[in-house]
């Protein structure tokens, strides 16, 4: 019995051990996915007020002044971000967790599981 106990606290401490290890590998891979990421932004960034300034020196080559120019690239930037705006304000329901949140009411008023495949048919109308 004690070399079983022994065991299994063993067991319980390797698998803890592996996890705690796994984590840690997680942890330092999402570091260097971040600073990836980041070293990206700065670079399309960059690349996009290179496309920018060359727009703004093409349309001041055919014969517009600067600060028309130089407005026509402010409203490319602002028409942009407004498209993110929009797309971002878009994704915001898919942070509440409508499915959890949704499955959780219904559970809690009574109704039986819908699982996904259920739902499926209802809305395709199989």
């Amino acid at each position: 019995m004690a070399a079983t106990w022994l065991n299994l606290k063993n067991l319980v401490r390797d698998h803890v051990q592996l996890a705690l290890l796994e984590v840690q590998r997680a942890g330092l891979s999402f570091a260097k996915i971040v600073g990836a990421a980041i070293v990206i932004a700065v670079l399309v960034i960059t690349a996009w007020m290179g496309v920018l300034t060359s727009v703004v020196v093409w349309i001041v080559g055919e014969g517009a002044s600067l600060p028309l120019a130089l407005l026509l690239a402010a409203i490319v930037n602002l028409v942009a971000a407004g498209l993110l705006v929009w797309w971002i304000r878009s994704q915001v329901p898919e942070l509440l967790f409508a499915a959890t949140l949704r499955q959780l009411r219904s559970d809690r008023e009574g109704e039986s599981y819908r699982g996904p495949a259920d739902r499926h048919e209802q809305t395709s109308g199989n």
